[in-house]
């Protein structure tokens, strides 16, 4: 599911892409693990930063 950054981010115009459920539910275990990272724990600062990942 995760790509080099030269595949994430190809030049061109966007495109839109689809994730299945076992895709969805690994993308949303790691964005929850990533903000809490982010945040150090704090209930704010993880909200904050989830609010940017959904």
């Amino acid at each position: 599911m995760f790509l080099s950054p030269g595949e994430a981010a190809p030049a061109g115009p966007e495109r839109e892409i689809s994730l299945d459920g076992a895709q969805h539910a690994e993308y949303v275990a790691y964005r929850d693990k990533f903000c809490f990272a982010l945040s150090t724990g704090e209930w704010f600062m993880y909200t904050m930063h989830r609010s940017l990942y959904l």
